[in-house]
């Protein structure tokens, strides 16, 4: 493949390419030419497996935020729901919202043990540590309903 440049002050561009990248100066539509030969093809980069852990990471990521709010939100819940119950009285209310705070908690357990073992994967895959203060946080808050439910069993 050859390339023709047209006008110009072909000294100088003969200066910046190397001699045997161009042959004598032609005419082009009476103006000087260089045509430019051995010119290397540039090769579209190959995909690095950096991109790709990188990808996985922050997915890994997402999903360990997703199920520490998920987490936080049922706890909260079901800690409002439990303070309505005690507060009304178990025998004024239907029996749905009776079974609404342990249905929350439980779904407070299953996320807060998916958001413990999320946190683990992360902190091995990801490139950058995540930082102290949301790590911590996030344990924190997959523990707490654990621990309610070895308080309330007692």
């Amino acid at each position: 493949m050859a390339i023709v440049i047209c006008g110009g002050d072909l000294d100088k561009l003969a200066a910046w390419i190397e001699p045997a990248a161009w042959i004598e100066p032609t005419g082009c539509r009476g103006r000087p030419t260089v045509r430019l030969r051995h010119m290397k093809k540039r090769r579209p980069k190959k995909a690095d497996s950096a991109g790709q852990d990188n990808r996985v990471g922050e997915a890994i990521t997402v999903a360990w935020m997703l199920a520490t709010v998920a987490t936080l939100m049922a706890e909260v819940v079901g800690l409002i729901s439990f303070a309505v119950v005690a507060w009304i009285g178990a025998k004024e209310l239907p029996a749905g919202a009776l079974v609404l705070p342990w249905v929350m908690w439980v779904s407070a357990i299953v996320t807060g043990v998916l958001n413990l073992i999320l946190g683990a994967i992360a902190s091995r895959i990801r490139a950058v540590p995540a930082p102290t203060a949301i790590a911590i946080g996030s344990a924190v808050i997959g523990i707490l309903p654990i621990l309610g439910l070895l308080i309330l069993i007692r």
